[in-house]
């Protein structure tokens, strides 16, 4: 088995994202040699049981986690002009995973704008060594301050992030 294992992969639950079904993802880690896999959607935790049942099946380990939509304070986001960044966290054991579905109910509910938000405050509650944070992907927030050119920005959310 390869040590290589996919941290950021979108199902069919990531709406308009990902086309490939929990099972696919699972068996395709499988047969590349993979010990495990991520399933870490948009906004959501709706694969994470038919996920786990066909990891269970392949013999894959099921890394489970969510693409959560950050923004630095729900408080500030009300007018819905601010752009909503794409952050990775990934339950590292049992009691993560808990934390991870805690953290998509209050984004769903208290923190709804157009979409489930997190942001510092819930992530501070939140994130400690159950999760993982990793800073997304070309939709992260430091890496659309990099982009941008606003490197003191991207400075404040590394720094930020790495205190949560």
């Amino acid at each position: 088995m390869t040590d290589f294992v996919h941290l950021h992969c979108h199902s069919e639950y990531s709406l308009l994202d990902g086309m490939s079904t929990p099972t696919d993802i699972a068996n395709i880690a499988s047969s590349n040699g993979q010990y495990a896999a991520s399933i870490t959607d948009h906004g959501t935790m709706g694969g994470v049981l038919k996920f786990q049942d066909a990891c269970r099946k392949t013999n894959v380990k099921p890394l489970f986690g969510v693409e959560a939509y950050f923004v630095d304070s729900v408080n500030s986001d009300g007018d819905g002009r601010h752009e909503r960044f794409h952050l990775i966290l990934l339950a590292k054991n049992d009691e993560g995973l808990k934390k991870l579905f805690k953290a998509s109910q209050i984004g769903w509910t208290n923190n709804f704008y157009y979409k489930p938000r997190v942001d510092f405050d819930l992530l501070t509650d939140l994130v400690d060594d159950d999760i993982v944070a990793l800073s997304g992907c070309l939709g992260g927030a430091i890496a659309k301050a990099i982009d941008a050119g606003n490197t003191s920005r991207a400075e404040y959310l590394s720094n930020k992030m790495s205190q949560v």
